[in-house]
């Protein structure tokens, strides 16, 4: 069993454009997970544009896609069990803007298929090539910083920094400064 994740700053509509692109092109699967007030799956419908169909059934933080039909066998009441039964797929959290500013988000895939995460590891390429690289993680309450050379995030989550908008961590206090915004400033200062 091969476990695959990637953490990453990505500006929520952004990242359903991207989706909905692998879902067209590739004739994926789709289900969309709410976690609030409980947790449940729900089968996207392929005819509805995806933007649209999220919008529909918010609250959604995360969607898993799936080559073949995902399984909805007995009564899911967990992710865990959903994410057990359904191991081939690839989940990606959906993190919007708060207040506190945008958290970091991640996909992750567990397969045992090697053609399965050779597929997986292609659209993750994809996205990839328009990720920007490089960020320092703070943590404010130890006042310590750790250069994270292979954080990614993509040009939405790069705007939105420029704007002004906390890059948190997943979890916690922490938050990031990504390297190509420091550089930019530190030329504008010369």
């Amino acid at each position: 069993m091969t476990v695959y994740t990637m953490q990453f700053h990505a500006e929520r509509e952004e990242l359903i454009e991207y989706i909905a692109g692998w879902v067209g092109w590739h004739k994926l699967s789709v289900v969309a997970e709410r976690f609030f007030p409980e947790y449940e799956p729900v089968v996207v419908d392929p005819s509805k544009p995806l933007r649209e169909a999220i919008a529909e059934l918010e609250p959604v933080r995360r969607v898993c896609l799936a080559r073949e039909d995902l399984v909805f066998g007995g009564s899911l009441i967990t992710t865990e069990e959903f994410m057990t039964i359904n191991r081939d797929c690839l989940a990606i959290a959906l993190e919007p803007v708060t207040d506190d500013g945008l958290r970091e988000t991640a996909l992750a895939t567990l397969t045992s298929d090697s053609e399965t995460l050779d597929f997986w590891l292609a659209r993750v390429l994809e996205l990839d090539e328009v990720m920007h690289q490089g960020a320092m993680l703070i943590d404010p309450t130890t006042e310590t910083t750790m250069f994270l050379p292979s954080h990614r995030h993509t040009p939405g989550a790069h705007e939105l920094a420029r704007s002004g908008v906390p890059m948190l961590a997943c979890a916690g206090e922490g938050y990031f400064e990504f390297a190509d915004l420091q550089r930019q400033d530190e030329r504008v200062a010369c």
